[in-house]
């Protein structure tokens, strides 16, 4: 699931919680149900949640255990308290644990709808304020570029599925970063100072896949033993990335379903399993439902990988991001090679804009590649990009010159608008950001008629 808000209801009356349930459901939210806070920690370590609500009495523990638990395991989600027996003391010490909100009963669905719409659009502005402000994670993921909503949904994906333990699948068209996810997943987890071992299904042959994963013991003509470590063991308290896991052979898929349900690893020819930790993340371009009805792959072997499922999404669903992306690209390229090429014109870039890339990243750095090392000037033009060929009878489709403006317009407007309700309007601290000029912000503020929100 990327990208849905689920919202985990604690409460021991069952139609109360059930009819919560039903309420957040016709409203377009998921929802996980539990009768008891001694529920709580096995859910929270296995799904994704956005929002807790819980009430505050309970016979088997109350809604403070809750809170408790969950303060451990993922402090960032942000909890509800419904109780009909309201106290200064219990409202304290809940607030002080990190409770956003109180819900008195009896209320309404629409009270209740209406409280979970501003507790949940309060935490996914928090989320995404910490993901642009965490420059350590910037700096070393400097790959991961961009300000879009769909990229911003799966670095609030990456960031939740590196506080749990399940193992991941991450789906996704061809070259649109799904290791990229995986490797972010490993930086931001508990296990970043492991091993973060690659399985490469697609470049393993079949013969040779069990060796490699699993390893293998045997002898040779002197009778002596030969071991080797497979992939498995060698990511031990680490992660596995299984690169499009959907080319394990299906003859390996049971043996890799036990290794993975029982925590072990059996060495090819070998006479014992030996224990292993290890995280898996898996990645694929196909779609293994589809795959699983034409019996290419296993059912269960699936669901033991998609505990935790993100999905990357491609460059033509984040097309806002091709300005910034292009940009680094290219000021990499300049950095290489010993070269001063100023950027793009408007022209060029809105052509990058409107190409759809079914090579999704991938594509698009090879084309960028290619059109830096065509042109002889500072400025990267239409007919740069033109002149090279790459993007085929997509280049002669006659386009609206007046959309070109429009949509480079609402996308650096967009950015500036953005970047400066990140700063809470603080034009100097904005600029900064930016590294650009204070009056150069202001000037682009007034150019696209941009301005703070009025204080309520």
């Amino acid at each position: 699931m990327s990208g849905q808000e689920q919202v985990f209801i604690v409460e021991d009356d069952t139609d109360m919680r059930e009819s919560c349930s039903y309420a957040l459901k016709i409203n377009g939210y998921t929802t996980l149900e539990a009768s008891s806070p001694a529920m709580v920690e096995k859910i929270l370590q296995q799904e994704f949640v956005s929002l807790i609500i819980t009430d505050l009495r309970m016979p088997d523990g109350g809604g403070l255990q809750v809170v408790e638990t969950a303060k451990k395991i993922a402090p960032e989600i942000p909890i509800i308290i419904i109780t009909a027996y309201p106290t200064v003391e219990s409202a304290v010490e809940a607030f002080k644990n990190g409770v956003v909100e109180y819900l008195l009963k009896p209320f309404t669905s629409d009270q209740l709808i209406k409280v979970v719409r501003q507790v949940l659009e309060a935490a996914r502005a928090k989320d995404h304020a910490e993901i642009f402000r965490c420059n350590s994670y910037l700096s070393t993921f400097p790959e991961i570029i961009g300000t879009s909503k769909s990229l911003r949904l799966l670095l609030a994906d990456i960031r939740r599925a590196a506080h749990l333990e399940g193992h991941v699948l991450i789906t996704g068209e061809t070259g649109t970063g799904k290791k990229l996810a995986a490797k972010a997943i490993h930086k931001l987890s508990k296990r970043a100072d492991e091993k973060f071992i690659i399985a490469d299904c697609t470049a393993l042959p079949s013969a040779l896949f069990e060796p490699e994963l699993f390893g293998y013991e045997g002898g040779d003509d002197t009778n002596a033993l030969i071991t080797k470590t497979g992939l498995m063991e060698q990511a031990d308290m680490g992660i596995l990335l299984m690169d499009e896991v959907s080319d394990v052979p299906f003859s390996t898929q049971a043996r890799l379903l036990y290794s993975l349900e029982n925590n072990v690893c059996h060495r090819i020819g070998g006479m014992h399993a030996n224990p292993i930790n290890v995280r898996v993340i898996a990645s694929t371009r196909k779609n293994l439902r589809e795959e699983i009805k034409r019996g290419h792959f296993k059912d269960n072997l699936y669901y033991q990988l998609s505990t935790i499922e993100i999905r990357v999404p491609p460059l033509r669903e984040r097309n806002e991001d091709i300005p910034q992306l292009a940009t680094s690209f290219l000021d990499t390229l300049c950095l290489e090679n010993n070269r001063k090429v100023v950027g793009f014109t408007d022209t060029a870039m809105e052509m990058l804009i409107e190409y759809s890339w079914p090579g999704n990243i991938t594509e698009f750095q090879k084309v960028i590649k290619k059109v830096f090392e065509s042109t002889n000037g500072n400025l990267i033009t239409e007919t740069n990009i033109s002149e090279t060929g790459i993007l085929g009878k997509f280049l002669n489709t006659k386009r609206k010159s007046q959309s070109r403006s429009n949509v480079i317009a609402g996308i650096e407007r967009n950015y500036l608008t953005e970047t400066l309700c990140k700063y809470d309007w603080n034009v100097t601290h904005t600029a900064a950001a930016l590294c650009i000029h204070r009056t150069t912000l202001q000037r682009l503020m007034k150019k696209y008629s941009i301005f703070p929100p009025p204080k309520s």
